[in-house]
């Protein structure tokens, strides 16, 4: 999906499967993030570690996947069986500091609607060297070399994999246990898994449970990705916003609530900037939450981004198109405050959702964003209140 402005602060407003980032802190022992490999990997692990990205793993490169779940257990007696469902999970690389990498994940979920609904984010180090979603493509013979003990169960074959139309050259990982079976194609090129496959052993059959398939695989080019962390941001300890959400469920009375949201710099470690984001909601349903997230100077998604982005834009320009979505980034709108501040607004819209987002042109902060997240019946607005 297009980096989408402001993503944490919604995630945290909706309640949206918002996870705590991992090893928030600045990089320090790469081999901590190891356990994210699929477990048919796990003896690499201490290689892998020590292993340099994938050439195409900088930041603005992106990865989306369909996901697609399914209850493999028969129900129990009087009970329905667990519904499945299928979703997108988009793979923002923010950035590579020694051998661990930055990277910011959003879900969408197919809507009643057809369209999208925006569900969570998460911002953690993975290690460069492999992680859950690509193994360095020079450590697939040492993969390999897995199989050739019995005792692992692990099985390896070159294989061509069709996903929508495009043929991966791949090699095939499959491992196998007395309760499930694993199955994880990697493209032998950019050693991203473009396939996997989890089923579980149920009744004597193996039943898939689980499967993930790549959508799409790209370098986000925006003007601005190199540029460094504003200096404002640094000097910045937290940014204060707020304003409502309302519920507009067809039929019912709309539900307003009214939120605040804080954005909390932790620490700055080369061009990414790490916030703790803190909503506070009131009325039903109200409390408080906390997520955590990386903001980049070239990536949406944060309370700013590089004023290098937003120089020289003009109104109707379109700056990206997502295929693995359908979603499209223009900009909306140049414009002048009624005290003369320059400002810029941008739209991300999508089959199910839209957002539009101003920016200060100057500095590059967040001024104010309404997110329409139409599937989910929900309309956030909220307007930056100050800092400390």
């Amino acid at each position: 999906m297009i980096d989408i402005t402001l993503r944490a602060v919604l995630c945290t407003i909706l309640l949206a499967q918002a996870g705590t980032a991992q090893q928030l802190a600045a990089p320090t022992d790469a081999a901590a993030g190891a356990n994210s490999l699929p477990i048919a990997f796990a003896p690499l692990a201490d290689v892998v570690a020590k292993a340099a990205a994938p050439a195409w793993v900088k930041p603005g490169a992106r990865l989306v996947f369909r996901v697609s779940t399914t209850d493999p257990e028969p129900p129990a007696p009087g009970k329905d069986r667990l519904a499945g469902g299928t979703m997108l999970q988009v793979f923002d690389v923010a950035g590579v500091v020694g051998r661990e990498t930055a990277v910011v994940s959003h879900s969408f979920f197919k809507g009643l609607n057809g369209g999208l609904a925006m569900g969570g984010t998460n911002s953690t180090w993975e290690v460069a060297g492999g992680n859950a979603n690509w193994l360095n493509p020079d450590l697939l013979a040492k993969a390999a070399e897995l199989a050739k003990d019995p005792k692992a169960r692990l099985s390896v074959a070159d294989q061509d994999v069709l996903i929508d139309g495009q043929t991966y050259k791949t090699q095939v990982f499959v491992l196998l246990t007395d309760r499930d079976r694993t199955s994880i194609a990697v493209d032998r090129a950019s050693g991203v898994f473009v396939r996997q496959l989890y089923s579980k052993l149920v009744d004597g059959q193996q039943r898939p449970a689980y499967l993930s398939e790549l959508v799409s695989m790209r370098q986000v080019e925006l003007k601005g990705s190199n540029a460094d962390v504003p200096g404002w941001v640094a000097q910045t300890p937290k940014l204060k916003y707020a304003g409502t959400k309302t519920k507009q469920i067809p039929g019912a009375f709309p539900y307003v609530t009214e939120v605040k949201v804080d954005y909390s710099l932790q620490k700055i470690v080369g061009r990414i900037a790490i916030y703790k984001s803190t909503m506070v909601a009131t009325g039903i349903g109200g409390g408080t939450s906390e997520l955590m997230y990386f903001s980049m100077p070239g990536v949406f998604g944060g309370p700013w981004v590089a004023p290098e982005l937003l120089a020289d834009l003009k109104a109707e320009q379109v700056l990206d198109r997502e295929p693995g979505t359908g979603g499209s980034l223009t900009v909306d709108r140049v414009w002048h405050t009624g005290d003369g501040r320059a400002m810029v607004t941008l739209s991300e819209t999508a089959p199910g959702y839209s957002v539009s987002s101003s920016y200060d042109r100057a500095s590059g902060a967040l001024m104010s964003v309404k997110i329409v997240n139409g599937e989910m019946f929900d309309t956030v607005e909220v307007t930056y209140q100050g800092n400390q």
